[in-house]
């Protein structure tokens, strides 16, 4: 590591050999920590590209769905008001679930 200090100049220490060993083991944790905080850093980083591409799949088959329904029955409801406005009410429901289900999902 570079950025670690500088050993003790001090060779007719008798203790040299030991502070030298023990930096050796500290600067080897510490490359190690380091070494573990960049993997976990790492898997946190694609855990969240994960998620995120997983939400947005599931809002993009959650909207393609509502649309196909939308489509669907209003050309079932040929023009009418009072059909129309029937659709409308089961499609508010379709995205209630469906905005639930994904926010339960997604949420934790």
């Amino acid at each position: 590591m570079t950025n670690l200090p500088d050993l003790p100049d001090n060779n007719r220490s008798r203790n040299n050999t030991l502070i030298v060993a023990r930096a050796a083991r500290t600067a080897r944790r510490a490359e190690l920590e380091m070494f573990e905080h960049r993997v976990h850093a790492a898997v946190r980083r694609d855990k969240d590209i994960a998620d995120t591409e997983s939400l947005a799949d599931a809002l993009g088959v959650a909207t393609d769905e509502e649309l196909n329904f939308l489509r669907e029955f209003r050309a079932k409801a040929n023009g009418s008001e009072a059909a129309m406005e029937l659709v409308a009410r089961k499609l508010e429901i379709f995205s209630t679930i469906n905005n639930r289900r994904i926010s339960r999902r997604f949420s934790s």
